[in-house]
Formats: C-alpha cells, sequence, structure tokens
C-alpha cells in the first residue's frame, strides 16, 4: 500500500489507483485500502478539473485523505466495541437480571 501512497503524493493517480484496485484484489483486507482508493478517485477528479495542481495541492489533498480514513476507522473500532459491550450487557441482564 505504501507504493500507492507514494504514487498518489506525487500526483500520479492512475499509478496508485492501479495499485490500490490490485491490492484489493488479492484480497488485502479491505476497510483503509477502501477508502484510499475512493479518496484517490475523487482527488483526481477534482484536480484534473481543475488543471494542472502544483504538488503542494497533491500533499495537501493526499494527507486530509488520509487523516480522513484514520479517523473512521478509529470511529468503526469505537463503534464495533460498544457492540461487543452491550451484548454483553444484554447476556448478564438475562443471566442476573
Amino acid at each position: 500500500m505504501e507504493l500507492a501512497d507514494l504514487y498518489v503524493r506525487q500526483g500520479d493517480f492512475d499509478r496508485g489507483i492501479a495499485v490500490y484496485r490490485q491490492l484489493l484484489e488479492q484480497g488485502v483486507s479491505g476497510t483503509d485500502v477502501h477508502m484510499k482508493l475512493v479518496d484517490a478517485e475523487a482527488l483526481s477528479t477534482l484536480l484534473t478539473l481543475r488543471g494542472e495542481p502544483n504538488h503542494h495541492e497533491f500533499e495537501r489533498g493526499f494527507r486530509a485523505g488520509e487523516q480522513a480514513t484514520m479517523e473512521r476507522r478509529d470511529q468503526l473500532a469505537r463503534e464495533e466495541k460498544i457492540a461487543r459491550l452491550n451484548a454483553w450487557l444484554d447476556r448478564m441482564r438475562k443471566r442476573y437480571g
């Protein structure tokens, strides 16, 4: 995934997107890869529509997408923990309640 990240960071979206897709096809587990693919495709489209951007725009967009991916992963982890704790609490209520 680091290779794809590097391609996107350098503005070579086609190569980065191709590597992300290849990772998904190979079965690399996917929320991060899938979200980075979506971010790279969106960034590519937006920057292409605006014309030829400079390197700083690429970097800023990539980092924003990376931050959003990390925040979403953390949110999903919290939701999963809450669901497990709620299931445990329900079992305890049935057993002792």
